[in-house]
């Protein structure tokens, strides 16, 4: 008898070396418009809105992520939603092959944290910089590229410090 797929999945995870790191961030649209907020929920997407979103989705050559690099000092927080105004900490825009801005795009977010800086929970609404050290958030298209090729993404640099400032 063959164990389930998802025993096997979870012993991998625990198996897997500590560089691996990684947590869903959210899933949701690149910013309505330039210089605006990403739409970012824990899941946004089943297997029909998906397919329904990448069909009305222009294809995706490149994103711009800010801030870049995120600089976050232990005990702050990166919100998917900011929860008073309803609106993302982060501006995550989408652009196409000859350079324009595509509004709304299908995205998935995640954080890759080698050093165990942040942590994030599907309960959470937010991600924690925890402890001093760096990882990585990936902003990746959640579609398919019509050339079959891999999806664009954007790696963003996150440095948690004790201080974000000489100031503090």
């Amino acid at each position: 008898m063959r164990a389930p797929i998802f025993i096997v999945t979870a012993c991998l995870m625990l198996l897997a070396p500590p560089d691996t790191l990684a947590g869903q961030f959210g899933e949701g649209y690149s910013s309505m418009v330039p210089g605006g907020p990403s739409d970012l929920r824990y899941r946004a997407f089943t297997i029909h809105t998906g397919r329904e979103a990448c069909d009305l989705s222009a294809a995706v050559s490149e994103f711009r992520v800010s801030p870049n690099p995120l600089l976050l000092k232990v005990g702050d927080r990166i919100h998917r939603t900011n929860v008073d105004s309803q609106i993302s900490e982060l501006v995550i825009e989408a652009y196409g092959a000859s350079g324009e801005f595509l509004p709304a795009v299908p995205i998935v977010v995640s954080t890759i944290d080698s050093q165990r800086a942040t942590e994030i929970r599907s309960d959470w609404d937010y991600f924690e910089a925890v402890r001093e050290g760096e990882g990585d958030l990936v902003v990746k298209w959640a579609c398919t590229a019509p050339s079959g090729e891999g999806s664009p993404l954007e790696t963003v640099r996150i440095i948690v410090g004790l201080v974000t400032s000489v100031n503090e």
